[in-house]
């Protein structure tokens, strides 16, 4: 009996209305529409503990859900972010978003004074080199070294921190230059 009802239903549709449905469900192609409600499928959760520094600004992000009336409009929408402190120069790298407390951000994401050194060329390779990088890391410290990472490629040491890392296995999934990455990995 179901059967002969699916196929008296599908034997009435016009060419393409079940794939419409298939659409306008969800279960194919493009989504269907969110209805709202206690669990939202187009919300979008915003991490908090992140930090970054922007135009000489240090911030901090807070954890977040944006609702789905934020969907489709260009830059109507973003994260938010709290400013604990600003530089007395320019950042470190500009952008950058890293996992850090905001004690230590504003320190380490701001560039160093002009003349401070955070690290020094290697004149001896590492005692126990990093063997492989986090994946999609193109910096990591490790045992007060920074190390450049690559795709396929080993860690190459690059620099050793003054006073070491500022945190174990801290890495950077943008590529900087060596002495921004290490004005950023090492303690300072």
């Amino acid at each position: 009996m179901g059967l002969t009802a699916l196929t008296l239903t599908l034997a009435g549709c016009q060419r393409g209305c079940l794939s419409g449905w298939f659409e306008t469900s969800g279960l194919f192609g493009a989504p269907a529409a969110d209805k709202g409600g206690a669990f939202s499928l187009a919300s979008v959760d915003c991490p908090g503990g992140m930090a970054r520094c922007v135009g000489g600004v240090v911030e901090m992000s807070r954890a977040a859900t944006l609702g789905p009336d934020c969907q489709g409009a260009p830059g109507g929408c973003a994260c938010p972010w709290t400013t604990v402190g600003s530089c007395e120069g320019p950042c470190a790298v500009d952008e950058l978003e890293l996992a850090l407390e905001a004690a230590v951000a504003h320190r380490q994401l701001c560039a160093p004074p002009s003349g401070e050194a955070v690290a020094l060329p290697l004149l001896t390779p590492p005692a126990s080199p990093l063997s492989s990088c986090q994946e999609d890391a193109t910096a990591e410290c490790r045992d007060g070294t920074v190390y450049r990472c690559g795709e396929g490629a080993p860690p190459q040491p690059e620099l050793r921190c003054l006073r070491g890392c500022v945190a174990e296995g801290l890495a950077l999934d943008t590529l900087v230059p060596p002495g921004s990455a290490a004005a950023v990995l090492c303690l300072r």
